[in-house]
């Protein structure tokens, strides 16, 4: 009978706890079951690739100023090494900053300052008044009535006007190359492209150089008047007016005339883009254009990183021993 009641009791004490069957089994029960284990944790977001890098905007151009100081060194023509002569003595040259408006109409009015040139081919001019000045400035060198081994040799300074390239913007400058043409380097030119009248009639002789100073071929050089035509190692014109590895072209026409040069190449940029020069009797006008590669495309963005990996599950619980039996 004892048995029996212990058996109702039992459960009714199971219900009146409100705790169903947890602890409430048969008097036969063993151990209860372990705790389901934790849920692994899941793996990390890749990283982001990063962005490509933007390129770098251009430079604003300057303001011209009013009044310059122009220095530098008088030097022969690139060219002239290459008929492997010594060079003429610089001394006693004559620099000179010219209005470039009034150089072609009234040469003797257009003379804005001049100075010798010292035995180590320097120069110097200080405070020169360009305000008047049109269209631009030209640096020429030029020798004495004494002397028959320079050709009078002029190269644009700078520029004046709206919209112009920062490069020939006017300002200080004490490091000018003041460069010259020997009357044998303006001989051999003009026995090499047969017109014996080159530099009586003048002529623009033009180089088209990367910033090491190595010549350019392959690039294309047009005017808006003249004639352009490339010419060969010998000095001898190609026929057409793309470069070739002397990097060098002349441009002929009327003289007295104004003519705008442009070199084109896929991938190279100028400085300058263009210029204008003057065709000037018995003078060699010289032009320069530095070509440099154009800018590459920004970098590609990174590849994200990988996710990380999950973690283990957590073990299971040990369960509670079941009761004693009766």
């Amino acid at each position: 009978m004892r048995h029996v009641l212990k058996l109702w009791l039992v459960p009714l004490a199971c219900l009146a706890l409100g705790l169903g069957a947890v602890a409430c089994g048969d008097d036969d029960d063993g151990d209860g079951n372990g705790g389901t284990g934790g849920t692994a944790g899941t793996g990390g977001t890749g990283g982001t690739g990063g962005t490509g890098g933007t390129g770098g905007t251009g430079g604003t151009g300057g303001t011209a100023q009013q009044v310059i100081d122009v220095s530098g060194t008088v030097l022969p023509h690139p060219l002239f090494q290459d008929l492997g002569q010594d060079a003429p003595s610089t001394e006693g040259l004559t620099v000179r900053l010219v209005d470039a408006g009034r150089a072609i109409s009234d040469p003797a009015s257009a003379v804005l300052a001049q100075t010798e040139v010292g035995s180590d081919g320097s120069f110097s001019l200080e405070n020169v008044d360009i305000g008047d000045a049109q269209v631009g400035i030209v640096l020429t060198v030029a020798a004495g009535d004494d002397r028959d081994d320079v050709v009078t040799s002029s190269l644009g300074l700078c520029q004046i006007g709206d919209d112009v390239h920062p490069s020939l913007v006017c300002r200080d400058d004490d490091n000018v190359a003041a460069f010259f043409v020997p009357t044998a380097l303006a001989d051999a030119i003009a026995n090499g492209v047969g017109n014996e009248n080159l530099v009586a009639d003048g002529f623009v002789l033009g180089m088209t150089i990367d910033n090491a100073g190595n010549r350019l071929r392959d690039v294309t050089v047009t005017s808006n008047v003249g004639e352009v035509a490339a010419l060969n190692p010998d000095f001898s014109t190609t026929g057409n007016n793309t470069t070739t590895d002397l990097g060098t072209f002349i441009v002929t026409g009327t003289p007295g005339s104004i003519v705008n040069i442009t070199p084109s190449q896929t991938g190279t940029t100028f400085v300058p883009p263009s210029q204008p020069v003057g065709i000037v009797r018995d003078v060699v006008f010289q032009v320069f254009f530095r070509g440099s590669d154009e800018g590459g495309t920004g970098g590609t963005g990174g590849t994200g990183g990988m996710g990380g990996t999950g973690g283990d599950g957590g073990t299971g619980g040990g369960g509670d021993g079941g009761d004693d039996g009766a």
